[in-house]
C-alpha cells in the first residue's frame, strides 16, 4: 500500500475500478439460467475480491478502502436481492420505488387538471348537426 500522503497512479486506480465496479455492473447485465449463471456470479465475486486485493498493494489507502466497501456491497447486493452489482440494485430499487409514485401523480395530475377544465360537450360535431 501506498503512503497515506501519496497519489494513487491513474492506471492503477483505472483498474481497480475496472475490477471493483465496471465488471459487476457489465456482468449483471447478462441473463443466464441457473447452471450457467453460477460460474458467472463466483468469477465475478472473485474479480472484485482481487480489485480489492491489488488496491492494497498498489493503490493508496482511500482507494483501498473504496474498493473493499464497493466490494461488500455486492455481496451483500448479491446475498439479498440477486443482483451482483450495486449499481444495477439500486437502479431496479429505484425503479420500484419511482414507478409508482411517479404514476400516481401523473393520475392525481390528470383528475386535478380535469375537474378544473369547464364542462364541455362530448359530441361537438352533433351539436352542429342540430343547428
Amino acid at each position: 500500500m501506498l503512503e497515506p500522503e501519496q497519489r494513487t497512479p491513474k492506471p492503477i486506480l483505472r483498474q481497480v475500478v475496472g475490477w471493483v465496479v465496471v465488471l459487476p455492473l457489465m456482468a449483471s447485465f447478462v441473463r443466464l439460467p441457473f447452471p450457467l449463471s453460477l460460474p458467472l456470479v463466483l468469477g465475478v465475486i472473485a474479480a472484485a475480491v482481487y480489485g480489492v486485493r491489488f488496491a492494497w498493494r498498489h493503490a493508496s489507502r482511500r482507494v483501498t478502502v473504496l474498493a473493499f466497501i464497493v466490494t461488500l456491497l455486492n455481496l451483500v447486493s448479491l446475498v439479498a436481492i440477486g443482483y451482483f452489482s450495486i449499481l444495477t440494485a439500486s437502479l431496479s430499487a429505484l425503479q420500484g420505488l419511482l414507478v409508482p409514485v411517479l404514476l400516481r401523480m401523473a393520475v392525481l395530475e390528470f383528475l386535478r387538471t380535469e375537474r378544473i377544465r369547464p364542462q364541455e360537450t362530448q359530441f361537438p360535431s352533433k351539436q352542429m348537426k342540430l343547428q
